[in-house]
């Protein structure tokens, strides 16, 4: 016996559960296949330790801030400037996050040094996420989005993630 004749004894005893496998995962996929839906979204847990500082706000949002202002910036500059080629369950998605990061700020108050940035933070993401819910009719009948609603949620946008960042806040 030789390593080429080992080879393939090892190969034929091997391909009939390789085989078995693979059809296993492949019937169990087929399902994923349906039409995705929005999914309430539940707010996070109250934070136990009473308000929450300005650092763990921070910390949230993640390496490139991408659960938080900046991240929804970019998702509206992108059905900004591809807003014809927006699907439901691109829109879906990002409204999804949106509310996610809304659902986290209701769930977490803001001590007093950044309290003003919370509410204000909080207004903008909700006009985003409320416009984005708007525009989901029209998008599902495979038209574009309004385009006050992609005036308003830019601009809601833009103004949550140029908001100043609160002074001697840790």
């Amino acid at each position: 016996m030789n390593v080429f004749s080992a080879r393939s004894a090892l190969t034929r005893r091997l391909v009939p559960g390789v085989i078995l496998a693979t059809s296993v995962m492949v019937a169990a996929c087929s399902g994923a296949a349906a039409a995705p839906t929005v999914a309430p979204v539940t707010a996070a847990p109250p934070s136990p330790a009473g308000p929450t500082s300005w650092a763990d706000w921070i910390d949230h949002q993640g390496f490139g801030a991408q659960n938080g202002p900046n991240e929804v910036r970019r998702l509206t500059r992108y059905l900004t400037e591809h807003a014809g080629a927006t699907t439901l369950f691109d829109l879906d998605d990002d409204i999804a996050r949106v509310a996610g990061i809304v659902a986290w700020l209701d769930a977490h108050p803001a001590t007093a040094c950044w309290a003003d940035y919370h509410d204000q933070v909080r207004a903008q993401l909700v006009t985003v996420r409320d416009g984005w819910t708007k525009a989901r009719p029209e998008v599902e009948a495979g038209k574009l989005i309004p385009a006050d609603v992609v005036a308003s949620t830019d601009a809601a946008a833009n103004a949550a993630n140029d908001l100043p960042a609160p002074s001697n806040c840790p």
